[in-house]
């Protein structure tokens, strides 16, 4: 569908790229601490649209290490939205590629690939932009993830702001909440089109969930994008 309205003419393209990298003290995902020592890289690519959606993809990479072993993992996504005027939908895929070929992971736990489908609206709310996702995988079957976030901005100057931001995840299939994330960040806009952000999160485990093993315990988590 999308192919046939490029050709007809009523898809416009406006290309917006991005690249990011980062380094983190701890690889935290849905509250599960995967690793340490986590170093990241990614490309982010929008601007089209087609049918009423605007259109992004990106790739991410990570490289991380977990009982002395080495593991690296990268991500591809795409994602539509589309403004609903209430809300902006998003509908999203994820596909998770891990290296470690079904080598042991911390505690006889193995990493496997995985492709997730996810849905999405997001608001703006007294100036707090508020989200709900709710993430299937396909693959491996994660019992079903949603999320709900909360995030604000404060400028504290012309280059510097201050972000702060919620994530409370929940277990559908086991109907329970899981983990509780707090984000503070420090954005400072050191060039037109380059951004320094160093952050700290809190991240709490909720009961314990089937399909993420989240057996850990509170994390305190630093790094830098």
């Amino acid at each position: 569908a999308a192919a046939s309205a490029l050709v007809a003419g009523t898809a416009k393209a406006e290309l917006e790229y991005s690249i990011n990298g980062g380094f983190h003290k701890e690889y935290i995902f849905r509250g599960v601490d995967f690793g340490e020592s986590m170093t990241t890289a990614g490309f982010d690519v929008g601007g089209f649209s087609a049918l009423g959606f605007d259109l992004s993809a990106g790739i991410w990479h990570a490289d991380f290490s977990s009982g002395g072993l080495n593991f690296s993992e990268t991500d591809l996504y795409f994602e539509a939205t589309r403004d609903l005027e209430f809300a902006t939908l998003a509908i999203g895929y994820i596909k998770y590629i891990n290296d470690d070929n079904n080598a042991p992971f911390g505690a006889g736990v193995t990493i496997d690939d995985a492709q997730e489908v996810y849905l999405g609206l997001s608001k703006e709310y007294y100036g707090i932009d508020t989200g709900l996702t709710y993430y299937w995988d396909v693959e491996t079957d994660n019992g079903g993830y949603a999320e709900l976030t909360l995030s604000k901005s404060y400028d504290l100057s012309d280059c510097l702001s201050l972000g702060l931001g919620v994530a409370q995840g929940y277990g559908v299939e086991e109907g329970e909440l899981a983990n509780l994330t707090t984000t503070v960040t420090l954005d400072w806009a050191f060039a037109d089109s380059a951004t320094l952000s160093p952050y700290v999160l809190y991240s709490v485990e909720g009961s314990e969930q089937e399909h993420y093993d989240n057996e850990n315990t509170q994390e305190f988590v630093c790094g830098v994008n």
